[in-house]
């Protein structure tokens, strides 16, 4: 099975900032079959019901939920019929005109990993009426791109409440694109100080202080992600597949694999295809 992957072009929009996508009528693409895309995915609930998998994660849809999916995470919604609400897609080029127009706020950071947030019904009140604009303004771009960015901005702030976001160190964002780009490539962390000329003991220690993991873990955690995209999306062998990554030992791969993900890769397969 081939995961799809969406585009605003191959869905016939001519990359649009961003766009409201509804559920009840689904004319963009299908929700409910596991699919990436190269834009972020804003799924906001009013109503619960069902279950979310973002990148083989599994959490239960929970009323006033909203559900950021990053750009090139896989997911797939499992809702019930009662739930209720609709989806906004985002282009980079929007975040990135955003960012430029606000500073305060690291959008980017923010929206490149994908989250479930769960807000109170308090919270969620208080995002009422730029929701029911966005629901039924979003015909009138230029209003619906104004009051996107003033629904952004106070989701940001209501999200850092409980879990704050602390901005990415510029080489760190670099580091992480180059992670995405280059995640086969042996030695890659060294590979990574040698292309910025830096110094390899003071840059691991901001890695490790501003995201809370070594360079190693999050290395670890995009091949990890990698390993669960080719289960799921080919028919390669176990042993194929730790070649491929870069796992010389079949049985080593097997063990990394169970370690982080609690199954073993031949019954996560089983599990979701």
């Amino acid at each position: 099975m081939q995961i799809p992957q969406h585009t605003f072009r191959e869905m016939g929009l001519n990359e649009p900032m961003a766009i409201l996508a509804t559920w009840e009528v689904p004319h963009l693409y299908n929700i409910e079959e596991i699919h990436s895309h190269n834009f972020y995915d804003l799924l906001i609930f009013k109503k619960g019901g069902g279950t979310h998998i973002i990148d083989y994660q599994s959490e239960s849809i929970q009323d006033c939920a909203i559900h950021i999916v990053s750009n090139n995470s896989t997911h797939k919604v499992e809702r019930s019929k009662n739930a209720i609400g609709f989806s906004i897609l985002i282009s980079n080029l929007y975040l990135e005109q955003l960012q430029n127009f606000d500073n305060n706020i690291d959008y980017q950071t923010f929206f490149n990993q994908s989250r479930f947030i769960n807000l109170t019904v308090e919270d969620f009140d208080s995002l009422n009426y730029l929701i029911n604009e966005l629901e039924s303004q979003h015909d009138n771009r230029s209003y619906f791109f104004n009051i996107l960015a003033s629904f952004l901005s106070k989701l940001v702030y209501l999200s850092s409440k409980s879990t704050p976001i602390k901005p990415l160190d510029q080489q760190i964002k670099l580091f992480l694109s180059f992670i995405k780009e280059n995640y086969l490539e042996k030695e890659i962390l060294d590979k990574f100080i040698a292309t910025y000329n830096l110094n390899k003991l003071t840059f691991t220690r901001k890695v490790k202080s501003d995201t809370g993991n070594t360079a190693l873990q999050i290395i670890q955690e995009k091949l990890h992600l990698e390993a669960k995209k080719m289960l799921f999306n080919t028919d390669l062998s176990i042993k194929e597949i730790s070649i491929q990554l870069g796992f010389e030992d079949e049985s080593y791969f097997g063990k990394q694999f169970k370690k982080q993900e609690g199954i073993a890769p031949l019954a996560f397969r089983k599990k979701y295809k």
